[in-house]
């Protein structure tokens, strides 16, 4: 969910929308990396980013155009996306070796509205880790997106199995 003691927190949709603007600004001085997405990145410039009334509003904003971009294959959007779900992956990557719980339900917004987009870079970044030599199948198997529930009863029979 992106909550501050949350796994995923780096992972959230307001660190990917804060990523976005500051990866909007180095690629654009560079003009090379991403020749497909300058309207992107400068649309996400244009998004005031700093605090105020309007600050939640205008990160939800970035994510749209993020969300977007990724669904047609944006070169800038998933380098975006890869970046921010990279951390998730590492402390999941972690978690699983040391205390293995054998499912993480992903619960946040962001990656709600993301969907598969999101799973298929999460598993990615988990296959590239390395879990213990696990399989393709195993990784896949291992995350899943969830509602609130699910995930906070996971939470609840992991930490009674540790009892």
């Amino acid at each position: 969910c992106g909550g501050i003691y949350c796994l995923e927190a780096g992972a959230s949709g307001n660190t990917n929308a804060l990523r976005a603007n500051l990866e909007a600004e180095d690629a654009l001085i560079d003009g090379s990396t991403f020749p497909d997405a300058s309207d992107l990145m400068s649309d996400i410039l244009n998004i005031d980013v700093s605090p105020g009334t309007s600050y939640s509003d205008n990160l939800k904003k970035i994510n749209i155009l993020i969300n977007r971009a990724a669904r047609i294959g944006n070169s800038f959007a998933l380098y975006v996306l890869n970046k921010n779900i990279r951390p998730l992956a590492r402390a999941i990557a972690a978690t699983e070796v040391q205390y293995n719980p054998g499912k993480f339900y992903i619960i946040g917004g962001f990656a709600q509205n993301l969907g598969d987009i999101f799973l298929d870079i999460l598993i990615t970044n988990l296959l590239g880790i390395g879990i213990m030599d696990r399989s393709q199948e195993d990784i896949e198997n291992l995350v899943q997106l969830g509602t609130k529930l699910p995930g906070l009863k996971g939470a609840l029979a992991a930490a009674l199995r540790k009892i």
